[in-house]
């Protein structure tokens, strides 16, 4: 199991934002998390990410008890989390650098990943210069140079128009079976949770209220 939830409760304050939520994702799976706004979904991600500290319950990532931000764990944002300041190449050799893999292994994934995605030629352009697309790319880019075995998407497509954001579903779905990660995203669409999740779990105010297989998967 890569993913195992159980009775998570989470508070801001005296606000409980998850309540007793209890979830599991099988390795290799792929879970699509939908619902209205402030019933939850992103803190389950930010949680499952380590970021957010939950109250009570626990989480279990690949068999092992999540304390704090994991090294395989990658998590993709709304605003994509880019840095302006930094160059694509740099965005992507920040996070390498960072956890002290050497210039020339960095470089060397970096080049790769960006080759990959289809956006080398773009690497020493700053992320203002580029489409939203390419934005997205770089982020995902950014998220798949740490090789991760769990992806996190919270609403990552929404602000695309629809032939790119069905350009990136395609793209994060290739990704995804080609290198087995497990992916849980934040979305609300059901047009993408149908594509993308395999599980599809639906979210009411701060608690699960069903879960449903998905046979129209990819």
């Amino acid at each position: 199991m890569m993913i195992a939830v159980e009775k998570l409760t989470v508070s801001y304050g005296d606000e409980a934002a998850l309540q007793g939520v209890s979830l599991q994702v099988e390795r290799g799976d792929s879970c699509a998390v939908i619902g209205a706004s402030g019933c939850g979904k992103t803190t389950l991600l930010y949680a499952l990410s380590g970021l957010v500290r939950p109250l009570s319950g626990t989480i279990r990532i690949d068999g092992d008890p999540l304390t704090a931000v994991r090294s395989r764990t990658s998590l993709i944002l709304q605003d994509y989390g880019l840095l302006p300041w930094k160059s694509v190449r740099h965005n992507l050799l920040f996070p390498l650098r960072s956890r002290g893999l050497n210039k020339q292994e960095s470089q060397k994934r970096t080049d790769r990943v960006l080759s990959d995605l289809g956006i080398l030629d773009q690497a020493d352009k700053f992320p203002g210069a580029l489409s939203g697309g390419q934005r997205q790319r770089v982020a995902i880019g950014r998220a798949l140079v740490l090789e991760p075995d769990l992806l996190l998407m919270d609403e990552a497509s929404s602000a695309l128009d629809a032939v790119t954001r069905e350009n990136i579903q395609n793209l994060v779905l290739g990704i995804c079976l080609e290198q087995a990660l497990t992916l849980v995203l934040v979305t609300h669409s059901i047009e993408e949770a149908v594509f993308l999740g395999r599980k599809i779990v639906v979210m009411g105010r701060g608690c699960i209220r069903h879960t449903v297989d998905n046979p129209c998967y990819g």
